[in-house]
């Protein structure tokens, strides 16, 4: 394919705005291609090329780019909403509220604007009803870019240090030497490592945060045993135990990990795909601790933007589609295909490549065997992986260029898609393998 436009985009871009992107996540080498519209399953470039979206937003876009009957029911949200936009709280808000709480099982919500909001306020939360200051994330994980937590994420393997007490490595530069040093890293789906690490500091240790599918590094689970343990320990010790389920929530079943592991967290943040691509995020969770943010509690809940009354009716049109759980069980009965028959491709070629997901989620791996956590997933064959992409992208598939990403199907990758998909894949492996 060719990228002339693309290439005058980016020379112009980079004058005025860093990197030429407002995401680094966006970058692409040679240089980034900017797109000119999207529907449904599809993007198409500002050269006129067409692809197969497999990066959808991140996992926003759960109903497809454009689609009409969103785009249909926003409007009447937007409509019946007469001008008001931010600064107030409106009916909307309380029945988003209501219908967040009916699907997702937990007591209380409180809406912002992004992951990293989310988490942020989860942190002042657990901090304050404990008394306690450490927060705990997991090895590899990604959840979110605030000091507390952007640690150890993606790490090369040579600083992580020992598998069983990982290193507390910056996710980035600028960020506070202390504050990232405080942060306590767990060996994901490692039992023994760490309950001896919890307990070691069970005193100070105020939350541990995880995504109970780690989707960021492309698709690793948590063993169940491992779920039920953090909680069992979470109890006895006091520990407020939080998931992040802004990957996970509404696609890896409408309940989320929480249904998925049948095991209850005290806090959990929210965003992605129960807007489908609009602006907000939510912390929700146990009553207990969410009303410690009742104005004049103890714990501040503010921001200009939280309950944004557009970004709400975007959420009440999604979840009004979400509701009777077709679309979830469309997207998960897709993943499963295309988990199966790329799985049995691979095994006909007899190649070391695999692919993992659930719930829409799913990451290709050239590995041996399926890993279960990050140091097992970085040593993905980045070469391999690098090929791969590349025939992909002149096939006219978009993935992401990073061997640890994710990437996502919406309710819009129906059969007739996954078969191109499958076709432009198994042309891709052996590109990879040649």
């Amino acid at each position: 394919m060719e990228y002339p436009k693309s290439k005058e985009l980016f020379e112009r871009a980079s004058k005025i705005m860093s990197g030429g992107v407002h995401s680094n996540g966006r970058n692409r080498k040679p240089h980034p291609i900017y797109m000119a519209k999207a529907q449904d399953a599809y993007v198409y470039d500002v050269d006129g090329n067409r692809y197969i979206d497999l990066i959808m937003g991140n996992g926003t876009m759960i109903l497809g780019h454009n689609n009409p009957e969103f785009n249909e029911r926003m409007a009447e949200y937007v409509a019946k909403n007469q001008g008001v936009v931010t600064g107030f709280d409106t009916p909307l808000s309380i029945d988003v509220a209501e219908h967040f709480l009916k699907i997702t099982g937990n007591e209380r919500v409180r809406f912002t604007n992004t992951g990293t909001e989310a988490v942020t306020h989860i942190i002042h939360i657990a901090r304050y009803a404990t008394g306690r200051n450490t927060i705990a994330v997991m090895e590899g994980a990604y959840d979110g870019w605030a000091d507390m937590v952007y640690v150890n994420c993606f790490a090369p393997l040579d600083q992580v240090g020992d598998e069983a007490c990982p290193k507390s490595v910056p996710g980035g530069g600028g960020l506070d030497p202390v504050t990232v040093s405080s942060t306590l890293v767990l060996p994901f789906n490692n039992i023994e490592a760490t309950e001896k690490l919890i307990r070691a500091h069970k005193d100070d240790l105020a939350a541990i945060i995880l995504e109970p599918i780690m989707i960021d590094i492309g698709f690793v689970e948590a063993k169940p045993e491992y779920i039920r343990f953090l909680r069992d320990i979470c109890d006895e010790l006091g520990i407020v135990l939080v998931f992040d389920e802004l990957l996970t929530g509404f696609r890896i079943g409408l309940g989320g990990c929480q249904d998925y592991y049948g095991v209850k967290a005290d806090l959990c943040m929210y965003g992605k795909a129960y807007a489908n691509g609009y602006i907000t995020a939510a912390v929700a969770g146990k009553a207990k601790y969410l009303d410690y943010t009742i104005p004049g509690r103890g714990v501040g809940f503010i921001g200009t933007f939280n309950g944004h009354q557009i970004s709400l009716c975007a959420a009440a049109a999604t979840l009004d589609m979400l509701d009777s759980g077709e679309v979830t069980k469309t997207i998960m009965s897709n993943a499963d295909a295309l988990r199966e028959e790329f799985n049995a491709m691979a095994q006909r070629k007899g190649v070391p490549v695999l692919l993992r997901g659930k719930g829409g989620h799913f990451q290709v791996y050239f590995v041996e065997k399926e890993p279960t956590n990050y140091r097992q997933a970085a040593v993905t064959d980045a070469g391999r992986y690098g090929r791969y992409v590349a025939s992909l992208q002149e096939q006219g598939v978009w993935c992401s260029q990073a061997p640890l990403s994710h990437h996502v199907l919406s309710v819009k990758h129906g059969r007739d898609v996954l078969d191109e998909m499958l076709s432009a894949m198994d042309k891709a492996v052996d590109k990879a393998f040649s």
